[in-house]
């Protein structure tokens, strides 16, 4: 997925816009502060989500009114790339965007103008900025669930230049916050406990776990003044950044230029297979991204520690053409917290007797109601499509996490195999490899039982001999009539074109083309023989 300055933006990978959050006028001195209850019931009428229309799909993000009424500020990245949107408020009214009156890419801010029915109440820039500890509420729609309060605290405040670290080209200061933010949050006002927004909520860390940064309000300050300085522009015109979806072509940040390395990756042939689990296909309506998966497969496994233990695997799926990787999630439960995440860093395959890393696995825990102390815990990583390939061809497969080690019996691998052979073939591109994926002819596939093989390969040798003797026969000169019996001609058949038949006359070589429907009788039948015998 996609990294905007080091951070895995917190914004859905293909759907996920967040509305701007337009302030008030600045303010002299902290307000008193509220409940939590009293502060939400205060901002939440001036909190908006975005939706928006993009070149490649729809899109969702948070935002908040600011100085005049109809302006909204949310995140640049937000609105990048968007051909139209509207935002939508708390009571159920709605707003088309206009366009954009300020950008500022480097802060990440963008200042829309909205068209209402009536002006909305702005919210107010904080003129002191947060200090590390204080308590701060974030407002947006995380996962396109509109409206969502979370609290958390100022962690740091950070520089442009200390993100640089990261990849990004950052301006500003950045409030480092432990306020829980997801896709969909991007752009929603994050506000101190007297309801003044100190941020604008843009982005999390993808290597670390809850550590998410929003733009300050001192930043989001200098936009809006150059917003006041400005005329409404069409949302066309902005730019749109690169895709965060799996990609087809080249991945984030690999040279545009041929890959240092192409792979041929062959996938199983289409047959049946042997396995009680199923494959499907599942939408993801916010990120608008369909995904082929299988169920989650019970498994064996060794560690006391834990309940049960299951794995699935899946793969963005596009017809058009194959993704480079398939995601493994690998969920347990227990009585109590195994935290594999922090004692199993690595994923590691063993197939036959060769070994396979996988990329460091993600984590995630909840606890389980109901069950006293019982949580679950998932891992999620990555496998190359070649290494992918590898496995399902593979007798015996081990999986090792951490100390947790099970394995995969020909059940579970038939049920891979299977989500294999419908993946699309063609070219795709990770970083500096090209892959072409082909299937395999079902007589040479050494994913397919023997048995398999051996009445494919019959099959295989019978068409060949049938098309053999279909191309000796059709070799042969021989007589040609026209269905009125007016017109005869000794010739070779060249090759049946649709309703024309090309021949080649014995006398002078000369090559000539026939509509089949003039052909006599004998002639017709002879045609449709053919056919018969080259069919399998």
């Amino acid at each position: 997925m996609r990294r905007i300055f080091g951070f895995l933006l917190a914004i859905s990978v293909i759907s996920g816009l967040v509305p701007q959050v337009l302030l008030a006028q600045d303010v002299a001195a902290k307000a008193a502060p509220l409940s939590l209850a009293d502060l939400i019931e205060k901002v939440e009428p001036s909190c908006v989500r975005v939706d928006v229309t993009q070149r490649d799909g729809r899109a969702i993000g948070s935002g908040f009114v600011v100085r005049q009424g109809d302006w909204v500020v949310t995140n640049y990245h937000v609105v990048a790339g968007s051909t139209k949107g509207e935002v939508s408020f708390a009571d159920g009214t709605k707003g088309e965007i206009e366009g954009y009156l300020a950008l500022d890419k480097r802060r990440d801010v963008a200042v829309l103008k909205v068209k209402l029915a009536k002006l909305r109440e702005p919210l107010n820039l904080s003129a002191l900025r947060p200090r590390k500890g204080e308590s701060a509420v974030a407002i947006g729609a995380p996962r396109g669930l509109s409206f969502t309060a979370s609290e958390g605290i100022i962690g740091a405040v950070r520089t442009g230049a200390e993100l640089r670290e990261f990849g990004n080209d950052a301006d500003g200061t950045w409030l480092q916050i432990s306020v829980p933010i997801s896709a969909g949050s991007s752009g929603g006002p994050l506000l101190n406990l007297s309801g003044e927004v100190v941020g604008a909520n843009t982005a999390s860390l993808a290597t670390a776990q809850n550590v998410n940064f929003a733009i300050s309000a001192a930043d989001i300050g200098l936009v809006l003044d150059q917003a006041a300085k400005n005329k409404v522009e069409s949302l066309t015109k902005i730019e749109p950044q690169p895709s965060s979806r799996p990609t087809r072509g080249p991945m984030p940040g690999s040279p545009t230029e041929t890959p240092a390395e192409t792979v041929v990756v062959k996938l199983p042939a289409e047959r049946r297979f042997g396995h009680k689990y199923k494959i499907g296909k599942e939408v993801d309506e916010f990120d608008k991204i369909t995904w082929l998966r299988t169920m989650w497969i019970p498994l064996r496994h060794n560690d006391a520690r834990l309940k049960t233990c299951g794995l699935r695997i899946g793969v963005p799926y596009d017809e058009t053409g194959p993704a480079p990787a398939i995601i493994w999630e690998l969920g347990v439960t227990s009585s109590s917290f195994a935290f594999l995440g922090g004692n199993a860093r690595r994923f590691q395959l063993l197939l036959d007797d060769k070994s396979v890393e996988l990329s460091e696995p993600k984590h995630k825990g909840d606890i389980l109601p109901g069950l006293g102390a019982g949580c679950s815990e998932r891992m999620t990583s990555i496998i190359r499509l070649d290494a992918f390939a590898e496995l399902v061809k593979a007798k015996v497969v081990k999986v090792r996490l951490g100390t947790l080690e099970f394995t995969l019996g020909n059940e579970e691998l038939e049920c891979f195999r299977e989500l294999a052979a419908n993946l699309p073939t063609g070219s795709t591109t990770a970083g500096d490899t090209q892959f072409h994926v082909e299937r395999y002819p079902l007589e040479d596939d050494p994913t397919a039982p023997t048995a398999i093989v051996k009445v494919a390969k019959a099959k295989a040798a019978k068409q060949r001999e049938l098309e053999a003797k279909a191309a000796e026969r059709s070799a042969e000169f021989r007589r040609w009539s026209s269905a009125d019996g007016n017109f005869t001609v000794e010739a070779q058949l060249i090759k049946v074109d649709g309703a024309n038949v090309q021949l080649k006359r014995k006398d002078n070589g000369k090559e000539l083309t026939v509509p089949s429907a003039a052909l006599g009788k004998a002639d017709q039948e002879f045609l449709a023989s053919l056919r018969e015998k080259a069919e399998p």
